[in-house]
């Protein structure tokens, strides 16, 4: 955005809901594995306004923490988060974050 000459970014707010339904539709639509290095590769966190990787990572922890994921895990150099629902359960429950 530019106002008066100078450009200032705004950074949307994460909806949470709204981020678990996408993050599980693009990499886990039934319960798996996936390595956080796969989910930081690509800008769909960010579009999700998530601002840095750190905040995807808190994200994961506080769902875990809810049981809407089954796990995270940071073991050595693997990061990844194991999904405890496929998309379609989430939708089925009407989760909310």
């Amino acid at each position: 955005m530019r106002s008066g000459g100078k450009t200032y970014r705004t950074q949307p707010v994460v909806h949470p809901t709204a981020a678990l339904l996408l993050l599980h539709h693009v990499y886990a639509p039934t319960p798996r594995s996936v390595e956080l290095a796969q989910v930081l590769a690509e800008p769909v966190w960010k579009y999700l306004g998530f601002f840095q990787p750190d905040d995807v990572r808190m994200f994961f922890k506080n769902l875990e923490r809810k049981w809407l994921i089954a796990r995270y895990a940071h073991v050595d150099r693997l990061e990844q988060i194991t999904t405890r629902y496929a998309l379609s359960e989430l939708l089925e429950r009407k989760v909310r974050v």
